[in-house]
């Protein structure tokens, strides 16, 4: 995994995210990441805001409609901004914003269909369908976010960038 993903140089500029943090329990990593979340609401709430109103466009419009796999991409691209914004904790941003826009997906779903479903059969299915991809974009959200902070980072270290350029001056002398 180490190959894979190298360690990412922290931020210049940026202190320890885990200032004032003076919890010392048994569950320290839990307490940890629920004291971060409010510490940057617009990584979390605000991208999973914006994740819920593209995700609603793209899940509403037929398939192979432009404007619909816009906001497709743009639903994924929200998630990898709560990573980048969310430089304390990209994955838990991520996995934030994914969780948190995918409740106001839910009850936009569920209002919209309050009106159209009798049988409580058909209500369980949609209930256990919103449960999966819940979880499923909830997953992805902490992935998105992951790698939103590990692009940011990337892209913040000078020295990767020297040496990107160095390599491509090097390809043009070729």
């Amino acid at each position: 995994m180490r190959n894979l993903f190298p360690p990412a140089p922290p931020l210049r500029g940026k202190t320890d995210p885990m200032t004032g943090f003076t919890y010392t329990g048994a569950l320290r990593p839990v307490v940890a990441n629920l004291w971060l979340i409010p510490r940057n609401p617009i990584a979390g709430l605000g991208m999973g805001v914006v994740w819920a109103a593209t995700w609603a466009v793209s899940t509403a419009l037929p398939r192979g409609d432009l404007i619909g796999t816009i906001a497709s991409f743009s639903s994924f691209g929200a998630l990898i901004a709560a990573g980048a914004i969310g430089w304390q904790r990209p994955w838990l941003y991520g996995l934030v914003a994914g969780f948190f826009g995918y409740l106001i997906y839910a009850a936009y779903v569920v209002i919209g269909l309050s009106g159209q479903i009798a049988d409580a059969g058909a209500s369980t299915s949609v209930a256990v369908f919103l449960l999966i991809n819940g979880s499923l974009q909830t997953m992805i959200g902490g992935l998105a976010g992951f790698y939103g902070g590990y692009l940011r980072r990337m892209m913040s270290d000078p020295n990767r960038r020297r040496a990107a350029n160095a390599a491509a001056a090097a390809r043009k002398r070729r």
